[in-house]
């Protein structure tokens, strides 16, 4: 029979657990997304998510993660996406802003669900007023955790395949905003967009701003 770590890791932990995290803090275009969900006590749907290989985003396939995704959005009632556009970024730092996405999911899941736990990919967060704990590599280890990566991944991902096909020379269908050699050859041919990060160094280097 095979074994659910990720399970047995949560398992340490008071429920109902939400657990967070975030894609595209690393990007140099395109919004921040951030995901919540809270996991139903039901072994079956436990057991078929990590049968399903949920883990790190990152290490799953585009379809591996739509799968997990779509079973997700038929069998968990309980998750929440915010997002935060490229613009934002400008007007105060990128981690700053990643707290205030899990701090808008946590309020929200807080009003339907007395939360017992929240875990939160990475280190802990000294600017999240809600009580919590920092997980480093969260999503390869807690199942919670790890399917909130999915969550906010596959939508994100989604939205920059929809503005690549809009700005097409910057291939966002494929680097996702992250700053690929593709992607810094394409900025250098064709200059900044209105959705790359102008707080981001490359982007800043590109404008010569000190």
């Amino acid at each position: 029979m095979r074994t659910h770590p990720l399970q047995t890791f949560d398992s340490s932990y008071a429920a109902p657990i939400l657990g967070l995290d975030e894609v595209g803090l690393g990007c140099i275009a395109g919004p921040i997304y951030a995901a919540g969900v809270i996991l139903p006590p039901d072994t079956l749907i436990l057991n078929t998510l990590e049968d399903m290989g949920a883990t790190d985003s990152k290490k799953l396939t585009a379809p591996a993660r739509k799968r997990i995704y779509d079973f997700v959005s038929k069998h968990v009632p309980i998750y929440r996406v915010e997002m935060s556009p490229s613009d934002a970024t400008e007007l105060t730092s990128m981690h700053l802003v990643v707290s205030r996405l899990f701090s808008r999911i946590i309020y929200s899941i807080k009003k339907e669900v007395s939360v017992a736990t929240v875990l939160v990919d990475g280190n802990r967060r000294s600017d999240l007023r809600f009580n919590h704990r920092g997980i480093v590599k969260g999503d390869s280890k807690s199942l919670t955790i790890a399917v909130a990566s999915i969550i906010a991944k596959v939508e994100r991902d989604a939205v920059m395949t929809k503005l690549g096909a809009e700005l097409p020379q910057y291939k966002w269908e494929n680097n996702k905003g992250y700053p690929t050699k593709e992607h810094m050859n394409a900025l250098e041919k064709y200059g900044v967009s209105r959705h790359h990060r102008k707080a981001t160094l490359p982007i800043r280097r590109l404008l010569d701003v000190d």
